[in-house]
């Protein structure tokens, strides 16, 4: 009975070290699950974070590029405004150039017209001037005719253009006189003091004539000129010819 009391208490024993023993065993594996369990879940959760990361990262480098992008967009805008604003400006200025250019060949046109009628009215007043002081010589005059009437007449055409002829035609024609006081006193100062002077009595500022000619002015005053101003003027247009003033600034002129 002892011995039987004996081999029990052993198998008691050995059966409290294997559940001890197991116990342990089931401990540390639980244990090591729990390890297992931890780190999965810090790996799982770093692996959030860095996908979070990565978002954030992958989201800040498209919002990046597309500020690049639009500011390149607002880059290729302005210059292409600024651009089409340039261009505008040279359209603007072959315009200006070319309205100028136009209205310079008008006052031109006007010019020459001018001159050309002041060339006929000088010329009618010649030959009306020519007609009377001949028709006062042949009234006083005692007349031989030899050779011939027309050779009788050039004589006396050819002796009235090289005598005092020539200074009573002068003297007795207000035009002829205006063109000999403008035309052969030799004096560009008075020419351009008599422009000044019509230049204010018209109203015209060196600001309104500072890309014209002295022709294109005369011209330019012309327009508006009648009567007796209006003749001197068209003499003055000759004058400006004589002087070699018809293609000056008319800004050199009048300052």
């Amino acid at each position: 009975a002892a011995e039987a009391a004996r081999k029990a208490a052993e198998l008691k024993a050995e059966e409290r070290i294997v559940i001890a023993e197991a116990e342990q065993a089931a401990s540390e594996k639980e244990a090591n699950a729990k390890k297992m369990l931890a780190e999965a879940t810090t790996k799982e959760s770093a692996a959030v974070g860095i996908g979070e990361a990565e978002v954030m990262l992958a989201k800040a480098d498209a919002t990046q590029k597309q500020g690049a992008a639009e500011a390149e967009v607002e880059r290729l805008k302005f210059e292409a405004e600024a651009e089409g604003i340039h261009k505008k400006a040279e359209a603007m200025k072959l315009f200006e150039e070319a309205g100028q250019a136009h209205e310079e060949f008008k006052l031109n046109l006007e010019k020459d017209k001018a001159i050309e009628l002041a060339e006929i009215h000088i010329q009618k007043d010649i030959a009306e001037a020519q007609a009377a002081v001949l028709g006062e010589a042949m009234k006083s005059a005692k007349i031989e005719i030899i050779g011939g009437e027309n050779r009788f007449f050039d004589q006396i055409t050819s002796a009235i253009a090289r005598g005092k002829a020539v200074d009573r035609l002068v003297d007795n024609s207000e035009t002829l006189r205006d063109v000999k006081d403008t035309f052969f006193n030799g004096d560009p100062d008075y020419f351009r003091a008599q422009l000044k002077d019509w230049a204010g009595q018209f109203g015209v500022t060196a600001e309104d004539v500072k890309d014209l000619t002295v022709g294109a002015v005369l011209s330019k005053l012309l327009v508006d000129a009648t009567g007796e101003t209006r003749r001197k003027l068209l003499t003055f247009l000759g004058a400006a010819d004589r002087f070699d003033l018809t293609d000056a600034k008319a800004t050199e002129v009048l300052k």
